[in-house]
């Protein structure tokens, strides 16, 4: 479809390791000049990763920007915003960074788009199976504990939360959410028994 916004220009007004925030002048689609903000990431991958066992793994971390303990999937960033590393290659380091395993197949699932309204952010969404152990290497950012739970009980777990250390966290995070049902799918529909 054709796009019914016109950029007239864009800047460039603040840039991290992270991300990048520019605002666009635009004439938006009812023909008026306005002003668009956008936060551009360099985008990311998410894995199901699911042992012989029928266990997934989750990673429980704080989230510092919602001011809240996390419970997700293993996910992580690209290495750099014009990152040449392939979405597979990123989400085979990040699965051993932050939960020490590895595994043997992979298969993509597809991608999500986290923030449209005012982010390019993409991520990128695996599942993996036929795991095996290996040393976890987490960034220096990050204070990570890995969990198992039983796949079949996640939507339970997604709707009623788990309990760490005597309190109730959920998975809240909408790539986790995504990803988690689109595995469930494709497992469905390849008569994937774990």
């Amino acid at each position: 479809m054709k796009n019914p916004w016109t950029k007239i220009k864009s800047h460039l007004i603040y840039e991290s390791a992270w991300i990048k925030v520019h605002y666009d002048d635009v004439i938006r689609p009812d023909g008026k000049k306005d002003v668009y903000s956008i936060v551009k990431t360099k985008g990311g991958i998410g894995v199901v990763a699911i042992n012989k066992e029928g266990e997934l793994y989750l990673v429980a971390q704080y989230r510092y920007a919602p001011d809240i303990y996390s419970l997700e999937i293993p996910k992580g960033a690209f290495n750099s915003f014009d990152c040449t590393e392939s979405p597979l290659e990123t989400a085979k380091r990040e699965l051993k960074e932050e939960t020490g395993i590895t595994a043997d197949r992979w298969v993509e699932l597809g991608t999500v788009h986290t923030l449209m309204g005012y982010s390019n952010d993409i991520v990128h969404l695996f599942l993996a199976t036929d795991l095996s152990a290996a040393q976890s290497s987490p960034e220096s950012t990050e204070d990570i504990r890995v969990f198992t739970v039983p796949f079949h009980q996640i939507e339970t777990i997604i709707s009623d939360g788990f309990i760490v250390d005597g309190e109730k966290i959920r998975i809240s995070d909408a790539t986790s959410i995504a990803a988690i049902f689109l595995a469930k799918d494709w497992m469905g529909k390849h008569y994937l028994k774990i």
